[in-house]
């Protein structure tokens, strides 16, 4: 059985938002260990698209020589917020379009930068899923099935199953209409007017090569409830394409863990509560109580139970309420 959860983009900060995922995700497998299966652990991170150019831009520009220190989660997105600020200035949209093309193009020196910096990211997030108690088998990334993205997208369109409407309009396929049904499926976008490709793009061959990979008896997606029309698409559409383990495929959905007065986190907006600091706070609070209650204990053991403690009840928070509850 594979389970694929946590999915964080890189060059963004790991918050409170991406933890219930990971929390759930680490959960199930555990039970399913417990029960008996043969579990994947893998993790789906977005390392390209725009958001990782327009990084990568404003550290050329602002940060240029700059490198991550203890803080890195909070460094990665106070570049990333800038930068999404500074992209509202059409001079800058202008510069970051070139940087684009220049990634395209796979220019060495932009290439270069956005492997060392995609590191920056993985080291951080690594070193939040070993606190955690998280490892997994398989890492896949974006940029490892865009190629077969593109591919695909052209078969698609070559067995009339996906409508071309290029470049006035984007490729779709209309899974109400193949499927003789009204309004379940709807229309599933799997290319932009502009050639550009979005999650459905990659999406469907990284299934694909999950089932060329490994004899899978079950493929667990743990993602957001946001989504659950669009991996209902996929699932589909992965059907249609006439691949027998398509049924095989389960949503396990969540719920969002908002900001009070029911804020969604954005990394853009700035308006995310770090993982680092929540830990930080919930350990501090843990700590204080320790040192009342055993005054006596080294402060080596003090720290670590308080640690324990912040872990414990952060993790029971996020799995006490059903997970298709806010």
């Amino acid at each position: 059985v594979m389970v694929e959860y946590s999915q964080p983009n890189t060059h963004k900060a790991f918050h409170v938002g991406h933890l219930r995922n990971v929390i759930l995700g680490g959960s199930i497998c555990r039970i399913l260990d417990f029960s008996g299966y043969d579990v994947l652990r893998v993790n789906y991170l977005g390392d390209i698209g725009l958001h990782v150019i327009k990084w990568m831009w404003n550290y050329l520009k602002n940060h240029a020589g700059e490198v991550p220190g203890d803080d890195r989660s909070y460094w990665m997105n106070k570049i990333y917020a800038e930068a999404d600020l500074l992209f509202q200035d059409p001079a800058n949209e202008a510069e970051v379009r070139d940087l684009y093309a220049r990634w395209n193009q796979r220019d060495p020196e932009v290439i270069a930068l956005w492997q060392k910096t995609r590191q920056w990211s993985l080291d951080g997030f690594n070193q939040i899923y070993h606190q955690l108690g998280e490892s997994f088998d398989r890492i896949y990334f974006e940029s490892e099935v865009e190629n077969a993205g593109a591919e695909l997208v052209e078969k698609l369109i070559g067995q009339g199953i996906a409508r071309d409407e290029r470049p006035d309009g984007p490729v779709f396929i209309d899974l109400d209409e193949i499927l003789g049904t009204e309004d379940e499926y709807r229309v599933l976008v799997i290319l932009r007017s502009d050639g550009s490709s979005l999650y459905a793009t990659k999406d469907l061959p990284l299934a694909i090569q999950k089932f060329q990979e490994f004899d899978l008896k079950k493929s667990i997606y743990v993602v957001d409830a946001r989504q659950s029309l669009y991996l209902k698409q996929i699932f589909k559409t992965l059907e249609i394409l006439g691949y027998e383990w398509a049924d095989r495929l389960y949503h396990l959905a969540y719920e969002l863990v908002n900001l009070p007065g029911n804020v969604t986190m954005a990394s853009r907006d700035g308006t995310v509560v770090l993982f680092e600091d929540l830990v930080n706070e919930a350990t501090q609070r843990a700590r204080a109580i320790v040192a009342e209650k055993n005054p006596d204990l080294p402060d080596a053991v003090k720290d670590d139970i308080a640690e324990a403690v912040a872990l414990g009840a952060i993790k029971y928070t996020m799995l006490s309420r059903d997970n298709t509850k806010v």
